[in-house]
């Protein structure tokens, strides 16, 4: 690969799709009352899908640090969208839960993230969008595999 090839290479097409998107869904937040930053959408993500995990085990879904990871959890307890409490059989541990405001907002983030999609995606047909998603997994697969890393999606 030449220098003058590096900006049209599938690394940075995907960073750069990844921070246009992620521009335009903080955008639609925004615009729909909902201060929420992407780094705080990516946690509640994972605690909408599994409410009451570990610091550790969202450190590990975000694929963020624990220092970064409780940071998050952080501004979001501020925001009144998480409690942190102590497990129950491992002190040394914190379980955080969603609040009932961020269980109501689930639906309206949501909504904000399709609108998003069908604004990126449009023109293009659902044939090349699986196609597109089929590249991408292989892509987090294969980084992943090198990296040592379980794959999630």
């Amino acid at each position: 690969m030449h220098i003058e090839e590096i900006e049209h290479a599938i690394g940075a097409l995907i960073g750069k799709s990844y921070r246009s998107l992620s521009t335009l869904l903080q955008r639609n937040f925004k615009e729909a009352g909902c201060e929420i930053s992407i780094d705080q959408w990516v946690v509640l993500v994972g605690l909408y899908k599994n409410d009451g995990s570990t610091q550790q085990e969202l450190s590990v879904f975000c694929r963020k640090d624990k220092s970064s990871t409780a940071r998050i959890i952080a501004g979001l307890e501020q925001k009144k969208l998480l409690l942190r409490k102590t497990d129950r059989n491992d002190k040394r541990n914190k379980r955080v839960f969603l609040t009932k405001t961020a269980k109501d907002l689930q639906q309206k983030l949501l909504d904000q993230v399709d609108k998003t999609i069908q604004t990126a995606l449009k023109g293009q047909n659902e044939e090349d969008i699986e196609t597109c998603k089929n590249v991408l997994r292989t892509v987090m697969i294969n980084s992943n595999n090198a990296l040592n890393l379980e794959t999630t999606e």
